[in-house]
C-alpha cells in the first residue's frame, strides 16, 4: 500500500504489473507459488500463518502448509507496457491510456476540464505519444543499461529503466525507471532526480515540455512540474472503469459519485502505535474543490489554483488547515464476526470507538440494511480515548448487513461493517411506497429555462410507479408537482409530507427533473417553477436549497431504503439569463447523500459537466425514457425483480445508447448501508 504523512493524500489501493510468478520457501521447503510480482516481505504471525506482500501490488496469508487463506489483489490499472500508450494534449489536460496494457478495448481518455472519462473515445490526433526520436538514446525500454551514445546513463544498479520522453527541442529528456523519474541534458548529464515514483511504465510531456505526466506502477497518473520536479496533480482510475478520483498534494481533489474514499488521510501517531486513516469524504466540506482541480495545470501551483478558484467564485481566501484537530471518530464492530450465522431472534452487537480523550461523542447509530434500529447519544471517551459499548438488536426478516457510525463534533465516522446470515422465522414486512415527483419543464421569471419534457417525466414516472402497488409494496402513495404546482412551497410540502407518514422499513422515491445551479459559494440549488436566476441573491431567494432536500432524505434514509431520481443537470441554457449562476456539481450532491451517513441511493441523469438531453421522438429526456423502459421489462435484466444493481447497469448502457455517448448516467449506492436490495418488478411481472 501505497500511504503518506498527515497533510499528504495517499491512494489506498496501488497498482502493479504482471510479471512471472513469484514463489516463498515454506518450512519443509516446498515451493509455493505467492504472488504475481517481486515479493516484497514476508512476515510469519504467532500462530504459524505467513504473510506475503509483493510489489504488483498484492497481499496474502498462507496457512502453516502453504494454502491460501486469503488474497488481496490491486484493483487499479495496469500502466505496464504502455510507453508508447500514454498520449496527451498540449496542454497536459487530456490524458489517453488503457485500462489493461494495450487491450485496445480498454482505451479511455480523461479531460481534466470537464472532469469526463470516456471509455469509448474516438480518434484523438491531438493526442500526441511521447517523443523518442531526436536524440541517440539506446536501450531505454526495459533495460538496465541505458544509454546516450555509447554512455550509460546513471541509474541505480539491478534499477530497469521503462520510459522515455524527449523535449521538443531535443535538448533534454527524462528517462522513466523501477524507482525513479530521472531528468538528463542531451549529453546524459543528470540534472534532477524525482525520487518515490515507483516504477513510471510511461512518461510524457506537454505544455512547451513545462509538464511531465507519468504513468506509474501503483495505477496513478502523475503531473509534475519540470523546473523543479514538484507534484502538481495525481489521477486514480480504477479497474471497474467507472471509479476515478485526481487530487493536489494538498489535499484538494475531485471524484466520480462514489469514488472519493479510494484516497484518504494518514495522521501517524508515534512509533508505538498504529497511524489513524480517515477517508477523504470525512473532510469533504474542506477538500472536495473540483475548481481547483480544473486549475491546477494552468497555474502550475496547486496552492496557487487554490487561490484562483477562490477568486474566480469571489470567495474569501481558503485558508489551508491541518486536520489533526478536526477528525471525526473511528469505529469498530468487535462481534459479531463478519459472515456469522446468526440463529437466535436477537443479536447482540459489540463494538468500540476511538476518539480524542475528553471528547463527547454526539451519536452512535446501529443500522440494519440501511435502516437505524439502535442509536445512543451524548457519550463520553475516557481518558485513553476509547471506549466500548453494545447493542442488542431483534431480527425480522433477512437482514444482511451491520453498520456502526459514531458522529462527534467534527462529523461522521467512517463506516464498520460486518454480514451477518440468517434463516427468518417469519414474513419480512411489506412495505409502502411513498413517492413525490416533482417536473418543471417552464418556468414564471425565465423563459429561456424552458426544458421540453420535465413535466412529461414527472408525470411518467408516478404512472409507472403506481403500477408498482402489491408487488413488493403493500400501498404505492404518491404526490406529482409539475411546473406551476412546483413551487418553493409546494415541493417543501411535499418534503414534510414524506418525513411525517413514511414508517420504518418502507421506501421512498424522490424524482425531481428541472434546471439545477451552484451559487458562488458552491451550494447547490434546485431551480422552481417560480425562480428568479437574475443573480446569486435572487437564486438563493428564490430556489429550493440543497440542505433543505438533503436534511429529508437522510432522515428517511434512516428509517428506510430511499432512492432520489435526479435530473437536474447541466443544462447549458441556464447560464444565458444569467452569467454569474454556475453549473451544478452533481457529482457532489451524489456522493453527499450516498454516504454512509447519508444513506440515500442517487439515480442521476449524468455527471461532470455533460448535458441532460431531451429527444423529441422518445417524448421525455434520454434519462427517464431508459428508466420507464426498465420499469416496462423492456431491459435485459432478469424479471420479475429490478434490484438497485439492474438500474445502475441499464440506465449507463441505454442512456449512452441513446445519446450516442454524449451522457453518462450514475448510480451511487451507500457505502456499507445495504446489500443491492430489489427496489422495484418489471412491469409484466406485478400483479
Amino acid at each position: 500500500m501505497s500511504r503518506m504523512s498527515v497533510n499528504h493524500i495517499a491512494v489506498l489501493l496501488a497498482i502493479g504489473a504482471i510479471v512471472p510468478m513469484q514463489s516463498f520457501v515454506s518450512r519443509a521447503r516446498q515451493v509455493f507459488p505467492a504472488a504475481s510480482n517481486t515479493i516484497a516481505d514476508i512476515r510469519e504471525l504467532s500462530d504459524g500463518r505467513v504473510v506475503v506482500a509483493s510489489m504488483a501490488p498484492s497481499l496474502s496469508l498462507f496457512d502453516r502448509t502453504g494454502s491460501v487463506l486469503w488474497k488481496h489483489d490491486a484493483l487499479g490499472t495496469d500502466f505496464s507496457d504502455q510507453a508508447a500508450t500514454l498520449k496527451v494534449s498540449l496542454d497536459g489536460k487530456q490524458v489517453l491510456f488503457h485500462f489493461d496494457r494495450n487491450d485496445d478495448k480498454s482505451l479511455a481518455t480523461f479531460d481534466i476540464s470537464t472532469r469526463a472519462l470516456d471509455l469509448s473515445p474516438a480518434q484523438r490526433p491531438e493526442l500526441i505519444a511521447a517523443r523518442v526520436e531526436g536524440l541517440p538514446i539506446t536501450n531505454w525500454r526495459n533495460s538496465g543499461e541505458p544509454k546516450i551514445k555509447r554512455k550509460l546513463l546513471a541509474i541505480e544498479r539491478y534499477e530497469i529503466s521503462r520510459s522515455l520522453a524527449i523535449t521538443h527541442d531535443a535538448r533534454s529528456f527524462w528517462l522513466g525507471s523501477d524507482w525513479s523519474l530521472r531528468h538528463f541534458d542531451a549529453t546524459g548529464a543528470l540534472i534532477r532526480t524525482i525520487q518515490g515514483t515507483g516504477t513510471v511504465y510511461a512518461v510524457n510531456l506537454a505544455a512547451d515540455d513545462r509538464l511531465v505526466i507519468a504513468a506509474r506502477d501503483d495505477g496513478t497518473i502523475r503531473w509534475y512540474r519540470s523546473d523543479d520536479g514538484a507534484e502538481l496533480l495525481a489521477f486514480y482510475p480504477h479497474s471497474d472503469r467507472k471509479r476515478w478520483v485526481a487530487w493536489t498534494p494538498l489535499g484538494h481533489y475531485a471524484a466520480s459519485p462514489g469514488a472519493e474514499d479510494l484516497i484518504e488521510w494518514q495522521i501517524n501517531r508515534g512509533l508505538d502505535q498504529e497511524p489513524a486513516t480517515y477517508s477523504a469524504s470525512r473532510f469533504r466540506d474542506q477538500f472536495y474543490r473540483p475548481d481547483v482541480i480544473e486549475r491546477v495545470l494552468d497555474t502550475l501551483d496547486p496552492k496557487k489554483a487554490l487561490e484562483a478558484a477562490d477568486d474566480a467564485a469571489g470567495r474569501t481566501r481558503t485558508l489551508i488547515k491541518s486536520i489533526a484537530e478536526t477528525t471525526p471518530p473511528r469505529v469498530a464492530i468487535v462481534d459479531p464476526a463478519d459472515a456469522t450465522f446468526i440463529e437466535r431472534p436477537e443479536l447482540v452487537v459489540a463494538y468500540t470507538i476511538e476518539d480524542r480523550p475528553g471528547t463527547v461523542i454526539k451519536r452512535i447509530r446501529l443500522m440494519l440494511d440501511g435502516t437505524v434500529v439502535a442509536e445512543k447519544k451524548d457519550q463520553a471517551v475516557s481518558a485513553d480515548g476509547r471506549m466500548a459499548g453494545e447493542f442488542k438488536v431483534p431480527l425480522q426478516g433477512e437482514q444482511s448487513l451491520i453498520t456502526l457510525l459514531a458522529e462527534n463534533e467534527h462529523g461522521s465516522s467512517d463506516p464498520s461493517s460486518v454480514r451477518i446470515r440468517r434463516d427468518p422465522t417469519t414474513e419480512a414486512h411489506k412495505p409502502t411506497l411513498y413517492v413525490l415527483a416533482v417536473g418543471v419543464a417552464k418556468f414564471k421569471n425565465h423563459s429561456h429555462l424552458k426544458l421540453n419534457f420535465a413535466d412529461a417525466d414527472a408525470n411518467a414516472f408516478v404512472e409507472r410507479i403506481m403500477k408498482q402497488e402489491h408487488g413488493l409494496y403493500s400501498r404505492v402513495l404518491a404526490q406529482t408537482l409539475v411546473n406551476e404546482q412546483a413551487t418553493v412551497e409546494a415541493i417543501l410540502k411535499g418534503l414534510e409530507w414524506l418525513e411525517r407518514n413514511m414508517s420504518p422499513r418502507d421506501v421512498a422515491a424522490v424524482f425531481f427533473s428541472s434546471h439545477g445551479a451552484n451559487d458562488a459559494s458552491r451550494q447547490f440549488y434546485l431551480l422552481p417553477y417560480e425562480v428568479n436566476v437574475q443573480d446569486d441573491i435572487t437564486l438563493r431567494r428564490s430556489a429550493l436549497r440543497y440542505v433543505d432536500l438533503r436534511d429529508t432524505l437522510v432522515h428517511l434514509a434512516e428509517r428506510g431504503k430511499t432512492l432520489l431520481f435526479l435530473d437536474a443537470c447541466y443544462s447549458g441554457n441556464v447560464l444565458a439569463g444569467a452569467k454569474q449562476i454556475a453549473p451544478p456539481d452533481i457529482d457532489m450532491v451524489a456522493a453527499d447523500l450516498a454516504s454512509a451517513e447519508g444513506g440515500v441511493v442517487v439515480f442521476s441523469s449524468s455527471t461532470g459537466k455533460q448535458f441532460s438531453m431531451e429527444y423529441p421522438e422518445l417524448g421525455h429526456g434520454a434519462f427517464t425514457a431508459a428508466l420507464l423502459e426498465a420499469f416496462d421489462g423492456k431491459s435485459d435484466r432478469p424479471p420479475p425483480w429490478l434490484r438497485v444493481s439492474d438500474l445502475e447497469i441499464w440506465l449507463a448502457a441505454r442512456v449512452k445508447e441513446l445519446t450516442k455517448g454524449a451522457q453518462t448516467p450514475r448510480t451511487t449506492i451507500p457505502g456499507e448501508r445495504f446489500i443491492n436490495p430489489r427496489v422495484f418488478m418489471v412491469q409484466q411481472q406485478a400483479r
